[in-house]
């Protein structure tokens, strides 16, 4: 049987009157011999006290869950569309992601504190949900510097109106509230202030869809007003009592976004991991196997460290929020750092697919003479053209059965090459020495380029609209796993940091132990080493790392490395009060 749900409930706890409370707690210190003849008497009527005793949940109720389900379905649909291959995607990635995560840590903050189940709240989440469809729509299309470049802000606007229809929705279910509470003098000001915020936020978000058109940087502003939005609801919520998180399930809800974004790790991983087998299934090396297992290694180490420091008591109101609000860049970097896992697991299949066919062609370049008139003869052009043909149409042959190519005109770009390298032969002068080198170095970075298309390892920074050069699209690859190199090991290192800095702060309040500082140390330092890692992003030997198995295993290790430290006693009354037991999210 469904139970009943009012059309309005308030957040206040239903208290029973005086007299029954005394007469349940004080039923087996009953003396036998009390008069049957004694009649209860009701207590004296309530008086509303200064605060009300607000509803508080252990545990996440269901509706949050359900709506923590559009977070992720957002997360993930963005994700897939939106490949962070370079500098312009990455900037797009994390801009999208810090509107999303903050439109959810609104409502979010709303609900450990107010919710109550209820027609009207039921209604109120009915429309964040719509929130989020609607943020699902914009998403695909969001494109900073795109729309500057085409003067083209209508996607921007349309944002703009969906986050002032989220904030608005806040504001009056902040309102609705205040009158719930209305019979508590005290609890007026501080709720009324939280709605008045919304409300000016409502009113910039409005002002930012009109700037739209006439300035093409002012969805900026989105980016301020959620940082100004944090710093006013620490503010009020530390002044005022019954705006505080004390009590609440905060804490709880963080954690679970943490596991929500752990989880969209390993659906990266695992659909890049799908990808390589709908390509070719038997086709597994060892050092593959490796990569794959590192990557769930390091989504698993990451969520031992972060759960394994989760202190579920108390431990005082504003560190709380500032450990909540710092939530935002660590799940911003732990996002980043989990998508890189898995273009770097398709990466390695791409260099394992890629590298057999250049050693070929470095053994033929072996035996290509330098220019001298002398040595090409007519017989020796014969021979090394025919030799360079058979080993291109094998090649090709073999390529385009394993690895068949999204460019039509690869094989035609690869037969023109073919046909310099031939002219190059006939004519036998040092121009055409050069053209013959060039047109055989093309001919590697078509068949090359061919693989990158087949794993679906997309270059950035190329015009869709323009004709490409091969040359061109394979410099534009290579830059892209540079990109994804930098900002991988800046986000890997970033994460180790955060989750440190999270965990001290969760730290006892009676102080910090020398153990809590060993271990943020050890966070830290760590970091701050794969962080610079990053520096040598174009040099050779990041090139002779990233031609290697070793990019996320060196995050596995250092990140196992780290949460041993963790795990290591220091000192008589060290984790003692520290850390909680273990308790699953």
């Amino acid at each position: 049987m469904p139970t009943g749900v009012r059309f309005l409930s308030s957040p206040v706890v239903k208290r029973r009157s005086i007299y029954e409370i005394n007469s349940s707690s004080e039923t087996t210190e009953q003396k036998p011999e009390a008069s049957s003849r004694e009649t209860p008497v009701s207590g004296p009527k309530e008086v509303p006290s200064e605060l009300p005793q607000l509803v508080r949940h252990k545990e996440s109720t269901t509706i949050e869950l359900f709506y923590d389900l559009f977070f992720v379905a957002n997360l993930t649909t963005f994700t897939t569309v939106h490949e962070v291959n370079s500098r312009k995607a990455l900037t797009s990635y994390i801009g999208f992601f810090c509107v999303l995560w903050f439109t959810w840590c609104e409502t979010s903050l709303f609900d450990v504190r107010f919710m109550s189940d209820s027609w009207m709240q039921r209604l109120a989440k009915a429309c964040h949900l719509g929130i989020m469809v609607g943020l699902s729509i914009v998403g695909p299309n969001y494109d900073t510097q795109e729309a500057a470049e085409k003067d083209d802000s209508k996607n921007l606007k349309i944002l703009a109106f969906i986050l002032m229809g989220s904030r608005l929705i806040l504001a009056l279910q902040y309102l609705l509230t205040v009158f719930q509470l209305r019979s508590y003098q005290n609890t007026k000001f501080p709720i009324s202030l939280l709605a008045v915020g919304n409300f000016v936020a409502v009113i910039v978000y409005m002002i930012i869809a009109a700037a739209l058109n006439k300035y093409e940087h002012a969805y900026q502003a989105f980016y301020v007003i959620a940082g100004f939005e944090m710093i006013y609801t620490i503010i009020v919520s530390s002044c005022w009592k019954v705006c505080s998180f004390k009590g609440t399930h905060l804490v709880e809800r963080m954690s679970l976004l943490t596991l929500y974004i752990l989880g969209e790790g390993v659906i990266d991983i695992l659909q890049s991991t799908g990808k390589l087998a709908q390509i070719n299934n038997n086709d597994w090396s060892g050092a593959t196997i490796g990569v794959i297992i590192a990557s769930i290694a390091s989504v698993y180490l990451m969520y031992m460290l972060y759960f394994d420091n989760m202190n579920h008591k108390h431990f005082g109101s504003i560190r709380q929020q500032i450990w909540s609000f710092l939530h935002f860049p660590f799940h911003a970097v732990l996002v980043l750092a989990v998508t890189g896992m898995g273009q770097f697991v398709t990466w390695h299949k791409v260099v394992e697919a890629i590298t057999p066919l250049g050693v070929t062609f470095e053994d033929l370049t072996d035996t290509f003479p330098t220019f001298k008139s002398t040595l090409w003869t007519e017989d020796r052009f014969s021979d090394l053209y025919n030799n360079l043909t058979d080993l291109v149409v094998t090649n090709i042959d073999e390529l385009t059965g394993l690895y068949p190519s999204k460019n039509s005109k690869l094989v035609a770009e690869i037969d023109s090459n073919l046909a310099t390298v031939k002219e190059g032969f006939e004519v036998g002068n040092e121009t055409s020495f050069i053209e013959f080198i060039e047109g055989f170095q093309n001919i590697l970075l078509g068949m090359s380029n061919s693989i990158y298309q087949t794993y679906g390892f997309e270059a950035g920074g190329l015009d869709e609209n323009a004709r490409v050069e091969i040359g061109e699209e394979f410099d534009a690859s290579v830059n892209t796993i540079a990109t994804v190199f930098v900002y991988f090991f800046i986000a890997a290192g970033l994460s180790l940091i955060l989750a440190g800095t999270l965990g001290l702060i969760m730290s006892t309040h009676n102080g910090w132990r020398f153990g809590s500082i060993i271990r943020f140390a050890s966070c830290f330092v760590v970091g701050l080493s794969l962080a610079l890692i990053s520096i040598a992003a174009y040099t050779d030997r990041a090139f002779d790392m990233l031609v290697s198995p070793w990019v996320i295993p060196t995050y596995t290790l250092t990140t196992a490395f780290v949460l041993c430290l963790h795990h290591i006693k220091w000192g008589n009354n060290d984790k003692e009060h520290d850390i909680d037991e273990y308790v699953s999210p």
